[in-house]
């Protein structure tokens, strides 16, 4: 379920990335600006790129994460599933992403590709971790 969320979320931002409106400021693109993304070690690097407006349908999803929290523990017994300890860890992630392709961002398409590519990182390495620990159960 939560991969789903994560191709859908790079799916829509390519979409989105493809529709951007054309600015007059030199702009190296969107995949010259994901390179870049990938290679940041922290969002100070970012220079010059504006950070998009999270709106105000996914501030209102936001707040309701304690409930989703509290649902999800009567289910399991009162345990936490590992599920929602990933949600709740990569939330800040995923409201980026959905400002990125909800809402027009007002910067370039480089800076949408690094905010993107840097942000989507740390998706990937969620996913990675849940896939490693899922094939090292199985082989071991």
């Amino acid at each position: 379920m939560f991969a789903k969320a994560i191709a859908i979320a790079a799916v829509t931002g390519f979409v989105a990335a493809n529709q951007a409106p054309v600015t007059k400021v030199a702009d190296e693109g969107f995949m010259a600006g994901a390179m870049k993304g990938m290679m940041l070690t922290n969002e100070h690097e970012m220079k010059g790129c504006q950070r998009p407006h999270v709106p105000d349908m996914v501030k209102q999803a936001e707040s309701m994460l304690p409930m989703l929290d509290m649902m999800a523990k009567q289910m399991n017994n009162g345990k936490e599933p590992t599920w929602m300890t990933q949600l709740k860890e990569s939330e800040h992630t995923l409201a980026l992403f959905a400002a990125m392709t909800l809402e027009e961002y007002p910067g370039t398409e480089f800076c949408r590709g690094m905010i993107m590519a840097f942000e989507g990182r740390k998706l990937a390495m969620v996913v990675a971790g849940q896939m490693f620990t899922a094939a090292s159960a199985a082989l071991f």
